[in-house]
């Protein structure tokens, strides 16, 4: 399976955009799609309160109307590894690869271009006598 395509804004940020590449790609601003909203009316009272507390642990503006189906299998996930003393590994695996996908990984959030890794301070390294 080959590579997906990255989109132009994160080429752009990286710099390694190109017109005779990439100019042909249709750009999405993440304003034209609306935000998440609430909850499907077919999940439990415990599901929807779930769904609420990541919508609303989710980084401002990253959540967006066409996640619903993947946070909602996240909020499933969630639920069963909460209440669920029987709960698979493999369905953990599941529900760690949905959060961070969802922007709730810090290196994924470095990925989404939301964080910035700063290095350290020179005061801050426990080692930089040495380099003097």
């Amino acid at each position: 399976m080959s590579r997906p395509r990255k989109p132009v804004e994160v080429l752009r940020f990286q710099g390694t955009y190109r017109k005779d590449r990439h100019g042909d790609r249709k750009e999405y601003s993440m304003d034209e799609l609306p935000p998440v909203g609430d909850p499907p009316e077919h999940l439990s009272e415990r599901q929807r309160a779930i769904w609420q507390e990541l919508r609303l642990a989710a980084v401002p503006g990253v959540l967006r109307v066409s996640d619903r189906i993947f946070l909602e299998i996240t909020t499933c996930l969630l639920d069963g590894y909460r209440h669920n003393p029987d709960f698979k590994l493999g369905h953990l695996k599941e529900l760690t690869t949905c959060l961070n996908k969802l922007g709730f990984g810090a290196m994924d959030r470095l990925r989404m271009g939301i964080g910035e890794a700063k290095p350290p301070e020179k005061d801050d390294n426990p080692y930089a006598h040495l380099n003097d």
